[in-house]
């Protein structure tokens, strides 16, 4: 089917506590290809599949549901995306006719991954650059730097809590710096208010003192007019000495002033100083800070680049699951009592067949004392009332002739009266008339001739109450000693009811395992290389070993119930049905 432009391909939603169930409403091909994380705050934690989670939808147009085991808790966000596998899965035979879906699954494989891979690039940090740059090992606590040939970006040698501590110190430095700066207006401030209060008191004593001199003139020139008035004068004299006092009181006050102005001015420009050396320190810490900043922001996007190179890698490693995949799927189907069957010598040329053959005799009806043996044994029955198994020797008696069947220890003496009763004899008895006295009463059985009649009868099993037709015959029995019995087809067939393992922690290269389930074991094993030479072998006793599959990336054999096998190459996992 085609593949529409995905205008969103990864879903977030916040858990509740109570919720189970996520829907992904996009198209995957398969079911590992859905990421599944909660992320709490930046970290995102990566779920596991069949562990944590279970999917259904894989393959479906309108996409899937994811379900978890445990509801995701308050706080958690499920996040939800596709990383479809790039792999090529279709081997196009020349001259021949290719499966068209087939093809087109492998076309839409690739759209899907390219789509992918476009989402994790537009969020990956780009350069203008065309030149390839270099990423180094991230180093635990250590910030990633560009080199000194601008080439590569490596860890530097200041770790994490350098750069915070480089951060904090510029912040202070620059609040230290407007601090000095606000102390330095203000002390300026200070001193001009200073300088003005102290021109303020020299222009005082400058009134006072002219004063003092108009009023020691004005006192002499009244002294002068006075002439003789010494009283007057005096009283001048004295009002000046005061106003003299007065202003050199004044001036004292100015020049305190004037001094107490210069000391301010010394301090502001003290401070000023101060102010610039703190802003010079930091400008040069808010620097280094912005270049470890920028350092760390360089570093990021060469860990999202180192990411998008180990999804890459990743991806080369999924191949040989999707050939796994594969074979389940086409043993997908089937309905009850059915058994999986290879249609021709074509790998996964698998089908599901009706035997012939297989009745539905329930035990429970005909074998309800669970016996579990041979219905047509004679011995295996069980006798009733009005059914009983007549023995060998009862047998012969039936076929023998009447003299044989009535033979006795008796019959001689039975055989003489009968020869030597006349017919006189005989005649007497058949005159006797009929309202002549009885004879002693005898048994029902003697006039009724009845079995049921007779007394102390044996208990037969329950076969001889039932009409002959129930049972099978002889010719019946001789088909039913070489009829295939269901448990028979164990040696050919899987188990029904059993379920793929992963035994990968159980399982070694150049080891020997046997088959002791009972049913045909099918193993799946997937490789992490590209082997020419990987071989599945068997053995029917552990020693002799035949080579019965070679395989590139991964492979799936049945192995018959008690044979041995085994792989003689390194591999990436290895999973059994049975």
């Amino acid at each position: 089917m085609t593949v529409p432009i995905a205008d969103q391909l990864e879903f977030i939603t916040n858990g509740n506590g109570v919720t189970r169930e996520f829907s992904y409403p996009r198209r995957f091909l398969q079911k590992d290809e859905i990421v599944v994380a909660f992320r709490t705050g930046d970290i995102d934690t990566i779920k596991s599949l069949n562990v944590d989670y279970s999917i259904a939808g894989s393959s479906w147009p309108a996409g899937g549901k994811i379900v978890f085991n445990v509801a995701p808790p308050v706080g958690v966000k499920v996040v939800l995306y596709r990383k479809t596998q790039v792999k090529q899965s279709v081997d196009l035979e020349n001259k021949q006719r290719n499966d068209a879906k087939a093809v087109e699954t492998q076309l839409d494989r690739l759209t899907m991954a390219l789509q992918d891979t476009d989402l994790l690039a537009r969020r990956a940090l780009r350069t203008d650059s065309k030149e390839g740059y270099r990423l180094s090992a991230p180093v635990p606590d250590r910030v990633l730097v560009w080199d000194e040939q601008g080439k590569a970006i490596v860890p530097s040698s200041k770790s994490v809590h350098d750069f915070e501590t480089a951060v904090a110190s510029a912040q202070a430095a620059q609040a230290g710096a407007e601090e000095a700066r606000d102390q330095s207006v203000n002390a300026k401030n200070k001193a001009k208010l200073s300088e003005e209060a102290s021109a303020s008191s020299a222009a005082t004593a400058n009134s006072h003192q002219s004063a003092a001199a108009l009023s020691a003139g004005k006192s002499a020139e009244m002294a002068a007019l006075a002439g003789g008035h010494a009283m007057a004068a005096a009283a001048s004299e004295v009002a000046a000495a005061s106003s003299m006092a007065t202003a050199k009181s004044y001036k004292q006050e100015a020049e305190q002033s004037a001094a107490s102005a210069e000391t301010d001015r010394e301090r502001a420009e003290l401070a000023v100083s101060y102010a610039a050396a703190q802003a010079s320190s930091a400008e040069a810490s808010a620097q280094a800070a912005s270049t470890d900043a920028h350092a760390t922001q360089i570093d990021r996007i060469a860990a999202a680049d180192s990411a998008a190179s180990a999804l890459q890698s990743k991806n080369s490693a999924a191949v040989s699951a999707a050939q796994a995949a594969q074979v389940l799927a086409g043993m997908d189907g089937g309905t009850s009592g059915q058994v999986l069957a290879k249609l021709s010598g074509n790998d996964y040329d698998y089908t599901w067949l009706t035997l012939d053959g297989i009745g539905d005799m329930a035990a429970s009806v005909y074998d309800p004392d669970g016996k579990a043996a041979d219905v047509f044994n004679m011995q295996n029955m069980v006798e009733a009332v009005n059914a009983k198994i007549m023995t060998a020797d009862e047998r012969i008696s039936l076929a023998a002739n009447n003299s044989a069947r009535h033979t006795h220890e008796n019959k001689g003496v039975l055989d003489a009266t009968t020869a030597s009763f006349s017919v006189e004899e005989k005649n007497k008895l058949s005159g006797i008339p009929a309202d002549a006295d009885k004879t002693p009463s005898l048994a029902s059985v003697a006039t009724s001739g009845r079995y049921a009649d007779l007394t102390g009868r044996p208990t037969l099993g329950t076969a001889a109450a039932q009409n002959v037709s129930y049972f099978a015959t002889a010719a019946q029995g001789v088909k039913a000693d070489t009829a295939v019995q269901p448990s028979d087809l164990n040696a050919v067939t899987i188990n029904r009811s059993g379920s793929w393992r992963d035994v990968t922690s159980q399982r070694s290269a150049n080891t020997s395992y046997r088959n002791t389930t009972g049913y045909v074991l099918l193993i799946a094993v997937s490789f992490n290389n590209t082997y020419h030479d990987v071989q599945l072998e068997v053995s029917t006793n552990g020693a002799s070993w035949v080579n019965v599959y070679n395989v590139r990336y991964s492979g799936i054999l049945p192995i018959l119930p008690g044979q041995y096998y085994r792989i003689n190459r390194a591999f990436n996992e290895w999973k059994e049905f049975s």
